[in-house]
């Protein structure tokens, strides 16, 4: 009766560990994905002239067409991406 009374509490306390662990794993990472969204919002919203390039690298974890979405929501309309040793640059120039 107590190793079965102990057994339920380690496996009990084992699974809230693991619970834990897929939790923080998870979390974090849709914070960081939320704060790249407004930061991408604000550098749309804030960049100037006709043209404009960006370095996708810098905020990997929202997906590209996410990011064309929110620069056409800004009046910039992509034109073409090139990839380089150290960066993905999308460029785009100014809806008319």
């Amino acid at each position: 009766m107590t190793s079965d009374i102990g057994y339920a509490l380690f496996l009990g306390s084992m699974g809230l560990i693991i619970l834990c662990a897929i939790v923080t794993m998870f979390l974090p990472r849709r914070r960081n994905d939320q704060d790249q969204r407004t930061a991408a919002t604000g550098f749309f919203g804030a960049a100037t002239g006709p043209a404009l390039e960006f370095d996708w690298f810098r905020l990997g974890e929202v997906p590209k067409q996410d990011l064309i979405k929110l620069a056409e929501q800004h009046g910039w309309r992509f034109d073409s991406d090139q990839i380089t040793e150290g960066a993905w640059l999308l460029r785009f120039t100014r809806s008319a």
